[in-house]
């Protein structure tokens, strides 16, 4: 009898203890699921923000996908397509500005929104894509330049086919980058050598490695000293600085 009595205290703060922890464990979860909520009415109201036909709403949306992309390893990867497609869809078509003249890329730069959707995917932490690839294949990215200076990470990025022409890419991570039959407009005079070197130095010390195929046609064959807008069949790699 004496041992019962005093085991009895003991399950009874036992008892308690366990309550107050599926007590706690409880409110934690609810926590979660309202933050979940609350989240998914941010991401919400930041993508129906990209669809407005004013610049500064745009903006905000924008700016309120990468807030949301800090505070939730969840929703990163799904924020980093969404800017992504954002950008494709309101940068327009490479297919459509090869066809203009050849000095059409001067003077052209993206839409603010699209360079700050840009920047946003350029200054985000790459190791939360969870596999998620930056697609801007096809992409107008004509006299592309983020402004700051914090570096641009865009590992693994597709620029396929992408007008790159007067873009500013300087010490840009493009490690893995898919830069298939992108147009860069670089100096090159027949040697490959020069096309090399000036390919490095178009996107700075970080590693990058490139297939470049080059096409001459009569209409387009360069001169020495000229322009050259080059897509060749020479790979090219840039040792991480």
């Amino acid at each position: 009898m004496t041992v019962l009595a005093v085991s009895l205290p003991g399950l009874a703060a036992l008892g308690a203890l366990l309550f107050t922890w599926m007590q706690v464990a409880q409110a934690s979860k609810e926590l979660q699921i309202s933050e979940h909520g609350q989240i998914t009415n941010r991401f919400n109201a930041a993508v129906a923000n990209l669809g407005s036909s004013s610049l500064d709403i745009r903006l905000g949306g924008i700016y309120a996908l990468q807030r949301i992309m800090q505070d939730s390893v969840r929703d990163h990867p799904t924020v980093v397509s969404v800017l992504a497609a954002f950008a494709q869809q309101h940068a327009g078509s490479s297919t459509k500005s090869l066809q203009e003249p050849r000095g059409g890329a001067y003077g052209h730069e993206p839409k603010p929104d699209v360079r700050a959707a840009i920047a946003t995917l350029a200054r985000r932490d790459p190791d939360g894509d969870a596999g998620t690839v930056v697609d801007l294949s096809n992409t107008d990215l004509r006299g592309l330049r983020l402004p700051g200076t914090a570096s641009i990470a865009l590992p693994g990025v597709s620029l396929y086919q992408a007008d790159l022409r007067s873009a500013v890419l300087n010490s840009a991570n493009l490690l893995q980058a898919d830069l298939r039959y992108a147009r860069l407009a670089l100096p090159f005079g027949g040697d490959p050598q020069r096309l090399a070197d000036a390919l490095k130095a178009l996107l700075g010390p970080a590693g990058v490695v490139v297939e470049l195929r080059t096409e001459r046609s009569t209409r387009d064959r360069p001169q020495r000293n000229s322009g050259w807008t080059s897509g060749g069949s020479a790979s090219v790699g840039s040792g991480g600085g």
